[in-house]
């Protein structure tokens, strides 16, 4: 099963072939015997582990040898499949594989969205901060300093100083929008922003 065409099921003869038609195709699933020519499967997995980290291998071995089976389990290996091992019990373990991948990688789409909605609304949160300080909504230190850890914002108590910029309705605020007026508002606390970054240890 492999990310792009995946119809291309590329097979090899020996475990060196194996490995370089694995680092070439970077397939989701490997099915390797663990003796062959070249690499064997237990080092064919060890070696791509460390170049496909995501890369799982399942091995077929006719040796039911624990020695084996415990180097398989140090190295992560998905499945061990004792020969003869039928088509069904091959696809059953590779069907089993794929199922973890996709949940995987739904989890992490999952944390992928959530992450950027956590970071789109950051900004809201810092001013919503700055708000309560300000008009001392906030009296515990230990609850401010938390607070502004978790939202990125630099406060070094017992000595903080704090700058204040009242923004005046012009007289022609009358002839424009509450939208155009926000997004004034908006662009002006950018340039601020911008300004202060040069600043080091300010917000």
């Amino acid at each position: 099963h492999r990310r792009r065409r995946a119809r291309s099921r590329p097979r090899a003869g020996d475990g060196d072939e194996a490995y370089t038609k694995a680092i070439q195709s970077q397939p989701d699933i490997l099915l390797s015997d663990i003796r062959m020519p070249g690499r064997s499967g237990l080092e064919l997995a060890k070696d791509l582990a460390e170049v496909l980290p995501s890369l799982r291998v399942i091995l077929l071995t006719g040796h039911n040898d624990t020695a084996y089976l415990q180097e398989a389990l140090k190295i992560g290996i998905k499945d061990y499949l004792l020969k003869p091992a039928g088509a069904e019990k091959i696809i059953e373990s590779v069907l089993s594989v794929k199922k973890e991948i996709l949940t995987e990688r739904s989890m992490h789409q999952e944390n992928i969205s959530k992450d950027a909605i956590i970071n789109e609304g950051i900004p809201i949160l810092q001013m919503h901060l700055i708000d309560d300080l300000v008009k001392g909504r906030i009296k515990n230190n230990e609850a401010i300093l938390n607070k502004a850890k978790r939202l990125k914002i630099p406060l070094k108590f017992p000595y903080l100083q704090i700058g204040l910029l009242r923004i005046g309705e012009a007289e022609t605020t009358q002839f424009r929008s509450d939208k155009e007026h926000s997004m004034d508002t908006w662009h002006l606390l950018r340039t601020l922003n911008t300004v202060m970054e040069k600043f080091d240890g300010s917000f």
